[in-house]
């Protein structure tokens, strides 16, 4: 084998360490969590960024706002949530802990390569993936994200009270059939309750403990006012509750026209917004970490 061959061999081995070759937190017991870096192809890149799907949310459907940032000039750690790997026995025992460890390790790796290469980190989620960044970094003091993106974050949920009340009604382990295009979903068969109350768990959490000069960082967050799930309302009296100064808000006014878009809650790529609007919503990402 060439020395050449053998140098390629190890540089793509070393990107693709699997989660206990490193001396990031390690995963929890029954966690399938993965982070695998995509490189931008210009080197060296100007920022590293993690970014994390929604719940139950095919996390491969995060490619169209991944390949954004790597055209910025923005190397990726795409992960991947524990329950998200299309094992729905892994899914019915996840836990706000689980993903709190993915999300703090996702940081680890980020940090690493930020430092080596000296260059900010930043983050960017997605409904649950949202929430979780910003659960990190209102609870760990380590955690600091130079810029995030958010994407409808489960900051507030509808009816959340309501909610919560019916899942504690349920056996933890049901699961709840799918509703939306079932190419959006990670696992064909549907959410586990104990998703949801994971999810509620960390939502409520922050509505209770949040340290607003902790999060106060330059951050865009997009948002539609239909949005099935999450409350916008609620969402702007947690900014302003919290004097979150430094967040500003993008209003996706989206139309429902195609199966991938009848639920105002996905807007991740251009099948559930609309090709000129997502153009319009990739501008304003790469003009928000561009700045």
């Amino acid at each position: 084998m060439s020395t050449r061959l053998v140098i390629a061999f190890l540089l793509l081995f070393t990107l693709t360490l699997p989660a206990w070759a490193d001396n990031c937190p390690s995963l929890l017991r029954g966690s399938d969590s993965r982070a695998e870096w995509r490189l931008s192809q210009q080197q060296p890149a100007r920022a590293a960024a993690i970014v994390i799907h929604g719940l139950n949310i095919n996390p491969g459907k995060m490619r169209s706002i991944e390949n954004t940032l790597l055209a910025d000039r923005i190397d990726v750690l795409h992960v991947v949530l524990s329950g998200h790997n299309n094992d729905i026995n892994i899914f019915k025992r996840v836990s706000a802990k689980m993903w709190e460890r993915d999300t703090l390790r996702a940081y680890c790796l980020a940090n690493q390569r930020a430092t080596k290469h000296d260059m900010p980190v930043y983050f960017v989620g997605f409904s649950l993936g949202g929430v979780m960044g910003v659960a990190v970094a209102n609870k760990f003091p380590h955690v600091h994200f130079d810029k995030m993106a958010l994407f409808a974050p489960a900051l507030s949920i509808r009816r959340s009270g309501f909610l919560w009340r019916l899942l504690n009604s349920l056996n933890p382990l049901a699961v709840i059939p799918n509703i939306m295009n079932r190419d959006y979903y990670a696992n064909a068969l549907g959410t586990p309750v104990s998703a949801y109350k994971a999810t509620l768990d960390v939502s409520l959490y922050l509505a209770r403990n949040t340290n607003g000069r902790r999060i106060n960082t330059s951050t865009l967050l997009f948002y539609d006012p239909k949005d099935e799930l999450i409350n916008p309302y609620g969402t702007m009296e947690y900014i302003r509750a919290n004097r979150l100064t430094n967040w500003k808000t993008y209003q996706v006014q989206k139309r429902p026209f195609s199966r991938a878009s009848r639920f105002h809650h996905i807007m991740i790529d251009a099948a559930s917004v609309g090709e000129k609007k997502w153009a319009n919503m990739k501008s304003a990402l790469i003009e928000h970490f561009d700045d």
